[in-house]
């Protein structure tokens, strides 16, 4: 999938020279992978192809067909995910039962069970004398992660029966809730209720962790409407039941931002997530100063940032099925200035007051830097510190007007730039010219070739820099 994900990223064509240093493969090695995957992708008839001429690798996809069917299909068809549907089903396993359910030889199961434990470390969890051993928050975590985000073989959970438990929280606890907030919800009470049978749960750390939180007004209400639902579905309904719904909603942004804004009204603002939420909200607003946000912008910026903390200090490990590192290729495209420094500084103070000190950095960790980042990109495309660029070209009055346009079109998708025909009497931060004799008393950039890949990519790096140096004084204080 890697191979097929990076051509996607990359336009449609790599050369495979470029695809042997991505993926770490000898050259004979990615050759039999080609041919594979080429047969692989017959079935699709011509929906999707794979093209390979010794040289170039080349994709094509129909208009009506997406890589996610094959992602889907890909995962579902695989060993490991049909053990993790298994252990679902079955908490408890013989190796002999299940290696004969699979149609495979025990040694493969135990290869492949250490396989699995290896990307199960993250969420702290590990197969282990035939049970899936872990926190039961972190299981039931896991196995929404794994069907929410694969999306196949579980009962078409987007078409199960609304759980009573679902309509109850509806009429009841929420002001609004969204069609996806409710799929979500519904797939984690199916989750839980397929779990709450389970005699050997442990709930490890959950306890302690949630103990800031046991007075939460929303968790009050919540625990009263959670053991008059899912009351009659086990003997002795644990608390944790109950805390476990509480931490989902609080963690998967179940709460609409209506429900939030009333959440926040109402709760204590001394528990670890509370106090973040407004460490990280500080953060952002002393980035922007002097200029302040609309205060339907912050409520909005601080509703996102808020919306990562609860995930960050309950749970742990992330399943990345979407690929999202061309989001930072994006991010250099779309600002001018760097809004990753101030996500990965987002981060690390989030880290600091949510987890042990020794905490390792899991799928989670660039899941929350992820969405700070684009949370402040659309903070960022309302809040212009504008860096103004003067273009004075000389030419033909044709080819001045035409590659003034290209030049701006290009660089006015960074936010905060405004082009400009030169005028002298005018002050700039950065002059483009295509005249190396010029000479300005400030920042300037001299065109190799008129309308080049080349000229823009260099021009939108400088003008990064020209945005840090004009700002330095806001942008390096929030830092310390």
């Amino acid at each position: 999938m890697l191979l097929l994900k990076k051509l996607i990223i990359s336009g449609g064509t790599m050369r495979f020279q470029e695809m042997v240093a991505y993926l770490n493969l000898s050259k004979a090695s990615l050759e039999t992978y080609i041919t594979e995957l080429i047969e692989y992708l017959k079935k699709y008839q011509d929906a999707i192809t794979l093209d390979f001429d010794g040289e170039i690798l080349a994709i094509t996809l129909s208009h009506n067909f997406s890589l996610k069917q094959v992602e889907k299909d890909f995962y579902q068809d695989s060993l490991k995910y049909k053990i993790m549907t298994y252990l679902f089903s079955n908490p408890e396993f013989s190796t002999v039962a299940l290696a004969s359910n699979l149609k495979i030889s025990e040694s493969t199961l135990f290869r492949k069970i250490k396989e699995l434990n290896s990307c199960l470390t993250e969420f702290d969890l590990m197969i282990w004398q035939g049970k899936l051993v872990g926190d039961e928050h972190q299981i039931r975590y896991f196995y929404f992660q794994l069907f929410w985000c694969i999306d196949h073989n579980f009962p078409e959970h987007k078409k199960l029966p609304t759980h009573p438990l679902v309509s109850l929280l509806e009429k009841k606890l929420f002001q609004s809730l969204s069609k996806e907030s409710k799929t979500r919800l519904n797939l984690w009470v199916t989750i839980s209720q397929k779990r709450m049978g389970y005699r050997h749960k442990k709930f490890g750390k959950l306890p302690q962790l949630f103990q800031p939180y046991q007075n939460d007004p929303l968790y009050l209400t919540l625990r009263e409407l959670v053991f008059r639902s899912l009351g009659h579905y086990a003997l002795e309904l644990e608390e944790e039941e109950a805390i476990m719904q509480f931490i989902f909603i609080l963690s998967m942004s179940i709460l609409s931002e209506e429900d939030f804004k009333e959440y926040n009204y109402e709760r204590s603002h001394a528990t670890p997530t509370a106090i973040t939420d407004t460490l990280v909200l500080e953060c952002v607003l002393r980035y922007y100063r002097p200029i302040q946000l609309t205060s339907e912008l912050e409520a909005w910026t601080y509703y996102q940032l808020a919306s990562n903390h609860p995930r960050l200090y309950f749970f742990k490990g992330d399943i990345e099925v979407s690929s999202t590192s061309h989001f930072w290729q994006l991010e250099e495209s779309l600002s001018s200035h760097n809004i990753k420094r101030l996500s990965t500084h987002l981060l690390t103070v989030a880290r600091d007051r949510l987890l042990p000190k020794a905490a390792p950095i899991t799928g989670l960790d660039y899941l929350t830097e992820l969405k700070y980042l684009c949370t402040l990109l659309l903070v960022d495309r309302q809040i212009s510190r504008n860096i103004m660029v003067g273009i004075d070209l000389n030419t033909t009055h044709l080819f001045k007007e035409a590659a003034f346009q290209m030049i701006s079109v290009q660089l006015n998708s960074l936010n905060g730039v405004v082009c400009q025909e030169y005028c002298a009497s005018q002050t700039y931060d950065l002059i483009i010219t295509n005249e190396q004799s010029c000479r300005y008393q400030t920042h300037h950039y001299v065109l190799s070739e008129l309308g080049t890949s080349f000229d823009i990519a260099q021009i939108k790096q400088y003008i990064r820099q020209i945005y840090h140096e004009k700002y330095a004084a806001v942008l390096t204080d929030i830092y310390l």
